[in-house]
Formats: C-alpha cells, structure tokens, sequence
C-alpha cells in the first residue's frame, strides 16, 4: 500500500544605571508626550513610544498605568502600576512594550517619570487604543490516498496520525488520532490548531492500515508527514 499527500490547505527600553539623587534637587522631570502607533497594536498587547525628558539629577524610572477605566490625574495615583521601567538617555527615543492585554478591548496609558531623587513628573498625555482581534484558530486540511487492497474480506481502512514518527517508536508507537475511512482510498483530516505550511515547527505524520471482515488489521503503509 504506498500513501501520499495529495494536497495541503491551510523594542523594548534602553536600560541604564540610576542617578545618584543631587543635593537639594526638587525639580520634577519634565512630562513625557507618549503615543501608540497604529502598528504597533496586536491582539495581547501595544508598544508605547516617547521621549526620555531631562532632569538635573538624571532619570529614574517611569511609572506605567494601563487601565480600562479612563485614565486622569485624580486616579492616576492610585491605579494599580502596570511595570516601572528603568529610563533611557534624555532625549533619547523610549520604546515600551505593554504586554497581557486583552483582544478588542479599549485601553488608556499614562506614564509619569521620576528621577534620581524620587521627583516625580506630571502625568503624560493619556492614550486610548483597542487592541485587535485574535488571529483565528489555525488549521490544516490534508488529503491522503493510497492504493487499494485487493482482498475479498476487506473491511475498511484506518487513517492514523500523530506528531511523532512512527519509523521512530515503531510497534510502541501509540497513535494520537484514528480516523475510519471506509471502502475508500483517499481520506480528509482536518487539524485544528495545526499549522502545516512550509517551514512550520510541526509536524504530522501518518500511516494507513487495512483490515478485514475478522477485524484482523495489516502492518502500516509507508509514513508520509506534513509540512
């Protein structure tokens, strides 16, 4: 019995050492003007970008909120802090990644910077984005034939399919999915959550048995595997 496949379907931020605090510094940074470009919105998360500001006794952290609830300067203060990020060089371009968002949902971010001695600035601007749709559930649909026996007591033929090989574990071999095929020489699986295009990490391999009216099955066919 020889089997073939007949078709497949299918930034972070620049970290430094902290300022040491100078004496008698009570300035507070200056406000940051942050934004979220368009492209960098996904499904899970965004990528926020500003510009480091200046302070006399150098930059400290930044104090991120992301909120579902709008962000303004009489909450700020009290929402929970999404991550304090070490600053970059004043003037240098910030890049942030906020991560563990949920798809199609409206977000606000505000930011605040502090410095060496503990200054913090006013509140940025406050963005609002919604994140995207999740990508939809993978799958792969496979079209398998294969050559027909010629017994007379043949019964039928099973599809079985797994993501390890059975030219590996052999006999041992303990196939994830059995699909019947009937009297017919060709089969369609469908692989839900499965990528099977060119290059992908997974892998599916499969074999073909025959068996008879005594429900005595024969060896395997030949192994052939997607992608």
């Amino acid at each position: 019995m020889l089997l073939v496949v007949l078709a497949t379907f299918n930034m972070f931020f620049v970290k430094i050492a902290h300022s040491a605090c100078m004496a008698g510094d009570t300035t507070k940074p200056a406000a940051v003007s942050i934004s979220v470009p368009a492209n960098g919105i996904s499904d899970t998360g965004a990528f926020l970008i500003f510009t480091a500001p200046t302070d006399p006794s150098g930059l400290g952290n930044y104090v991120i909120k992301v909120s579902t609830v709008a962000i303004t300067t009489r909450n700020f203060g009290t929402l929970p802090s999404s991550g304090n990020q070490p600053q970059g060089t004043p003037g240098s371009l910030e890049g942030i990644n906020i991560p563990g968002l949920a798809p199609l949902t409206k977000y606000y971010v505000a930011v605040a910077a502090t410095d060496g001695c503990g200054n913090v600035s006013a509140m940025s601007n406050v963005v609002s984005f919604t994140t995207t749709a999740a990508p939809p559930p993978k799958k792969c649909t496979v079209v398998l034939q294969w050559d027909h026996n010629t017994e007379a007591d043949l019964a039928g033929y099973r599809v079985k399919y797994n993501t390890t090989s059975w030219l590996e574990f052999g006999p041992q071999q303990t196939w994830q999915y059995v699909q019947e095929a009937g009297m017919n020489n060709t089969a369609t699986v469908v692989l839900q959550d499965f990528d099977c295009s060119e290059g992908s990490s997974e892998t599916m391999y499969f074999i073909v048995t025959a068996f008879n009216t005594a429900g005595q099955e024969s060896s395997p066919s030949n192994e052939v595997h997607v992608p």
